[in-house]
C-alpha cells in the first residue's frame, strides 16, 4: 500500500479474543515501525479512546494526513512511501479459528 492513498480497516465487531488485537502499522522499505506525528504505531484493544460507532463497529481510517469525522480518533497514521499492516488477535476464540467471525478487509477509499 502507499501513503499517496487513504484506506479504512471496518472491523464490524471487536475481534473476539481472549487475550488482546492489534493492527500494527510497518514501513515497507525497512520493515520498521512509521514515525509519526501522533505516536501511534497500533490500534487495538488498548488504544485510548477508540470510538465504536452504535452498532459496535470500529472502523480504522488509515493514512498519511491526520483525518477529521467520527472516525478520527481512531487514526492509523501511515508514511508518505510504501507501507502494510498487520492484525494480530491473541488468544484467538473458536469464532476465529473456524472463520465464524469474518476478518475485516482493507479498502482504498480514494
Amino acid at each position: 500500500m502507499s501513503g499517496a492513498n487513504k484506506y479504512v480497516v471496518k472491523f464490524d465487531r471487536e475481534p473476539p479474543v481472549k487475550a488482546f488485537w492489534s493492527l500494527t502499522m510497518y514501513s515497507a522499505s525497512d520493515k520498521m515501525l512509521v514515525e509519526n506525528p501522533i505516536s501511534r504505531f497500533k490500534v487495538g484493544t488498548d488504544t485510548k479512546g477508540l470510538v465504536k460507532a452504535s452498532d459496535g463497529s470500529i472502523t480504522i481510517p488509515i493514512q498519511s494526513d491526520r483525518t477529521s469525522g467520527d472516525s478520527a480518533p481512531n487514526w492509523l497514521p501511515a508514511p508518505k512511501g510504501d507501507f502494510y499492516v498487520i492484525l494480530r488477535m491473541y488468544q484467538p476464540s473458536d469464532d476465529i479459528l473456524n472463520g465464524k467471525y469474518q476478518l475485516p478487509q482493507l479498502r482504498k477509499v480514494n
